[in-house]
Order: C-alpha cells, then sequence, then structure tokens
C-alpha cells in the first residue's frame, strides 16, 4: 500500500512537472521572435516546379516584415491560404518549430499529361485539374494533341490514371492524338508504332486485348517492324509492319 502511494506520488509529481515545462515553453514561445524559416518542398513524384525562394517569396510578398514578427503573431492559416494559390502548389503546411523557426512543408501539383494545342499549353493534374506550364521545368509526362474538347479532357485523366494503377501499362505510353470525331490514337514509350483505340469507350476492354497480343504475339523482331496495332475491332487485332 505504502509503495502504491509513493509511486502515485511520484507519478502526480512527474505530471505537475511536464506541465510546468510545457507552461514556461508556451510563455517563452509567446514573446519569441521568429529566427529563420524552414521551408521544405517535397519532390518525392520528381517535379521541380517551385523551389525553397519560390515560396519564401510568395511569403515576403504576404507579409513584408515577418521576420521583424514574433511566431504568436503570423496566421499560419493565412500564410497556407496564400502559398497554396500558386498555380503549382497543392498544399502547403506552416507552424512553428520549437527551434524558433516558422516550419513551411510544401506539397506540389502533379501533372499527369500535358496539352499541347499550337503555340499555348497546359498540364491536367491527377485531380483533372488544368495546370499552367512552368517556364523552368517541364514534367515526363503523356503529350496530349489534337482536337481536345473540355469532354475529352475528363476522359484523358480517367484513362491515365488507370492505366498508371496497372502494372503492365504504369509509365507505357508516350502520347495520345485525337482527331475530329474523337477517335485516338495512342503512342507507346516504346518501339516505333502507333496503337488505334478508336473511340476511348472501353477502354479496359481494349487496353486487355493490347496486352494479351504483346505477350502472345509479339517478340522482339517483330516489335521493332510493327508500324500500328488496331484494337477498334470487337473480336480481334490488327497489326501492319513498316
Amino acid at each position: 500500500m505504502v509503495n502504491r502511494i509513493k509511486n502515485m506520488i511520484l507519478w502526480l509529481l512527474g505530471i505537475c512537472l511536464i506541465i510546468t515545462m510545457w507552461a514556461s515553453s508556451s510563455g517563452q514561445m509567446k514573446d519569441r521572435k521568429m529566427s529563420g524559416m524552414d521551408i521544405n518542398v517535397n519532390v518525392d513524384d520528381g517535379n521541380f516546379f517551385v523551389n525553397a525562394d519560390d515560396v519564401k517569396q510568395v511569403i515576403k510578398n504576404m507579409i513584408p516584415g515577418i521576420d521583424t514578427m514574433k511566431l504568436t503573431e503570423i496566421n499560419s492559416r493565412l500564410l497556407e491560404e496564400s502559398i497554396e494559390n500558386h498555380p503549382s502548389i497543392a498544399r502547403a503546411e506552416v507552424y512553428s518549430a520549437l527551434n524558433g523557426n516558422l516550419r513551411v512543408d510544401v506539397y506540389q501539383r502533379k501533372p499527369i499529361a500535358r496539352l499541347q494545342n499550337g503555340g499555348s499549353g497546359f498540364y491536367i493534374d491527377d485531380n483533372g485539374k488544368r495546370m499552367p506550364l512552368s517556364t523552368h521545368f517541364s514534367a515526363d509526362v503523356p503529350l496530349i494533341t489534337g482536337f481536345v474538347a473540355d469532354s475529352s479532357l475528363v476522359l484523358i485523366h480517367d484513362f491515365l490514371i488507370q492505366t498508371a494503377q496497372n502494372p503492365f501499362y504504369k509509365d507505357f505510353f508516350a502520347g495520345i492524338d485525337v482527331d475530329k470525331k474523337d477517335h485516338w490514337k495512342l503512342y507507346p514509350k516504346a518501339g516505333n508504332h502507333s496503337i488505334l483505340l478508336g473511340e476511348p469507350t472501353d477502354a479496359e476492354r481494349k487496353l486487355k486485348k493490347l496486352e494479351t497480343f504483346y505477350r502472345s504475339a509479339v517478340d522482339e523482331k517483330s516489335f521493332k517492324e510493327l508500324k500500328t496495332i488496331d484494337l477498334r475491332y470487337e473480336k480481334q487485332v490488327i497489326s501492319t509492319k513498316h
């Protein structure tokens, strides 16, 4: 019983000590000026649309005197919203670190295709939204050309998301060309041939048919000779050679 009471007292003293230390730290943080900025831009997807200097400039434009402000005077949510207004940024997290620095974690938007129509163009991101091109970085994504209506953008987004989740077709296609009838021609990264998909309806079935053709009817020699693979017919695949 005595040991239990001693343990209880020690536990309560420990809790009180933690609360006291936390209160002291909070008081110090309240009066502490920002000592610097730690800006981390996530590049796990291999995209380099923005860097730490770009983000710092956004922050300085939003709050010119931020270097002399106390940490508690900085509106973190307002800063996050300002950073997220950048066309290449998907999400930002701003918070105070224990060392007195302002921590900024930035997550870039992820393009999955680039549409080029004459001199103008834009990316389509993984949420199906338009994303402007960058002047200092070009993402390695499929190029979309031809007559692309807004309704086609939705189909292209869904198609590329679907193929990205398929082990056989992940990072497989270099481009898609859309004609006036909304018929698609696909260009794989490997080889020197094109794939006539036709209308993008029932694309999953057509891709399964294409995978079967590659695996069962194409060897290294015939792969190099391929010119077109036609998937437009219900129960057959027609190929031509150079």
